[in-house]
């Protein structure tokens, strides 16, 4: 893979309305009638090799455009391709865009959306996309060159910033539909540095440590522990309360309200500074029944019964006279064994109204089925003729929620020989 950039750029049919003009990016300037030769030589270093996208009917200003590149010791490349006038050609366009990019192996792109077919930059900013989720080749920024309506002047204008917004749009689906905060974490996390502008060093600290965090909470909820969630969750929110958020550099201020929303159902009340010091108590087991339901209405099976096998751990513990140290205790032969003991009782299923005794992917009566439809879910790709029903596994769910406060349920289960 070649460690140099790769720029991309288009050219219209002709080039004698092109006029020059000194180009201004960062403080330096480049004369030229080209803002892609601008953007060669004033934004990154290192760029040695053009790739110039034309129609037939541009081939020959292309012919130009390439002279003008290696006049300036730059290797350029033409590449023909299909006028983008109808859903067919616009997918011939872009196969043939990605193979002549894949051809040469870059590990960055740099684009240049100046000139072309009007639909042309729109089409291969839709490429370079696809090349970034697909291939893994970093979009190192696309840029315009602008003229100025008076006078010999222009400028770059740096739009990469229009990449972040593709991003975050994906981001933000899966997050809407799933729940599913990982690609937020990780644009987050890519653009930690770029989130605020301005920033002093506390601010930074301050972002660095918010976008921590919410790392934190997607990575425990991933292994259905929503008990190590609740404080980094907690974190976040009192962080993101100390930033301003006028501050934040474009889409993430506006998508700050629903994580915000997503990390208060995740926060603790407790003021705990360690999750093992967090009471086991009512209020508790309520936050992780509502995150239970949260993943059920989002259809994340998945999370939800993962997170349900701890919160029956946990509404054993706090309707019994057992703790933590008990549970952990396990295998030790001793009378402290509260694990071991309880996994053997297999308790009757008539704890929820209506359960058929040989229905066990569907039953919360005790801690061996909630392995076994836990366990039965996560594999049931391995036998798909016995997958549990979507709306039985909701039923099921929703409804062991509603017992978390219940005296009678649980007292029933933690006293029953």
């Amino acid at each position: 893979m070649d460690e140099n950039p790769l720029l991309i750029t288009s050219i219209g049919e002709s080039t004698d309305h092109y006029k020059k003009a000194n180009y201004k990016f960062n403080g330096d300037g480049e004369t030229t009638k080209f803002a892609p030769i601008a953007t060669a030589e004033l934004v990154e270093d290192d760029i040695n090799e053009v790739l110039i996208a034309h129609t037939k009917s541009s081939k020959d200003a292309a012919g130009v455009l390439k002279n003008e590149f290696e006049d300036r010791d730059f290797t350029a490349h033409k590449e023909s391709i299909p006028t983008p006038e109808s859903q067919s050609e616009i997918d011939d366009l872009m196969t043939s865009l990605i193979a002549a990019i894949e051809k040469r192996d870059p590990s960055r792109l740099i684009v240049d959306v100046t000139f072309g077919f009007r639909t042309l930059p729109m089409v291969i900013f839709t490429t370079i996309a696809h090349l970034e989720t697909v291939n893994g080749i970093e979009i190192a920024g696309i840029y315009y060159g602008k003229l100025e309506t008076e006078g010999d002047g222009g400028s770059l204008i740096d739009i990469t910033y229009l990449n972040s917004l593709y991003e975050w749009y994906h981001a933000l689906n899966a997050f809407e539909r799933t729940g599913e905060m990982r690609p937020v974490h990780a644009i987050l996390e890519k653009n930690v540095n770029d989130l605020v502008k301005n920033s002093s060093e506390i601010e930074q600290q301050r972002v660095t440590a918010f976008v921590d965090r919410v790392g934190d909470v997607s990575e425990n909820h991933d292994e259905g522990l929503p008990l190590y969630s609740a404080i980094p969750a907690r974190e976040a929110t009192e962080l993101i309360e100390t930033i301003d958020k006028s501050a934040f550099i474009g889409p993430s201020s506006l998508y700050l309200e629903s994580l915000e929303e997503m990390l208060a159902l995740h926060a603790t009340g407790s003021d705990a500074e360690n999750w093992s010091n967090i009471s086991l108590n009512e209020d508790e087991m309520q936050r992780e029944a509502e995150i239970i339901e949260y993943y059920t209405e989002k259809g994340q099976f998945r999370l939800a019964l993962e997170c349900a096998k701890e919160l029956y751990i946990n509404c054993v513990l706090n309707y019994s006279d057992k703790g933590v140290e008990n549970w952990l205790a396990n295998g030790d032969k001793s009378d402290d064994d509260f694990r071991g003991t309880w996994s053997k009782k297999c308790l009757k299923s008539n704890h929820i109204d209506g359960i058929e005794e040989e229905s066990i992917k569907t039953q919360f009566d005790n801690w061996q089925e909630m392995n076994n439809i836990r366990n039965h879910f996560s594999h049931n790709g391995y036998n798909r003729e016995e997958k549990p029903d979507p709306d039985h596994i909701r039923d099921r769910l929703l409804q062991f929620c509603e017992t978390v406060k219940s005296d009678d349920y649980w007292s029933e289960i933690v006293n029953e020989k």
